[in-house]
């Protein structure tokens, strides 16, 4: 899918990482993947956002509506670009040793790295004032059951 994340170039890059014999050029390229791996989770959570955005919209931009195509098409690309990091992360983990594994856990910018959640509207600015727009929009109302907009949001 386009803006996927490039589980193919990170398998080439484990495989070229198995060949490798020399220790520091298996760190070097340890980091230089690591860095990857850091570049596209974050290329896919811009490109999830941009298609959040592009989502069917009610109450004036404060929920997404969930039953559309368009959502349901973005919740399939967040599960399979989860799915291709985790997948990722376990083939490079089963090619570290053991010494190389303890030393990635001891990198200062090691954080851990994950596929956004696409309708978390925790952090999209719900606010309860908007809430209560939608709530008061009949044909909002009618487009998304209450449950849908009690989901997910901190009011």
């Amino acid at each position: 899918a386009r803006g996927a994340f490039d589980y193919k170039g990170l398998k080439k890059r484990i495989k070229r990482l198995r060949l490798e014999e020399d220790a520091a050029a298996r760190q070097a390229a340890l980091r230089e993947m690591h860095g990857v791996i850091v570049a596209e989770v974050s290329r896919v959570n811009q490109e999830l956002s941009h298609r959040r955005a592009n989502l069917d919209w009610v109450g004036g931009g404060v929920l997404p509506l969930e039953s559309s195509p368009g959502a349901q098409a973005l919740r399939e690309f967040a599960e399979l670009n989860a799915t291709a990091v985790r997948k990722g992360v376990k083939k490079l983990d089963k090619a570290l040793t053991d010494a190389e594994r303890l030393e990635v856990l001891g990198w200062r910018d090691s954080r851990p790295v994950r596929i956004a959640d696409p309708m978390d509207v925790s952090r999209s600015g719900a606010t309860v004032g908007g809430l209560v727009r939608v709530l008061q929009d009949s044909e909002a109302r009618a487009r998304m059951p209450l449950e849908e907009l009690g989901r997910g949001a901190c009011a």
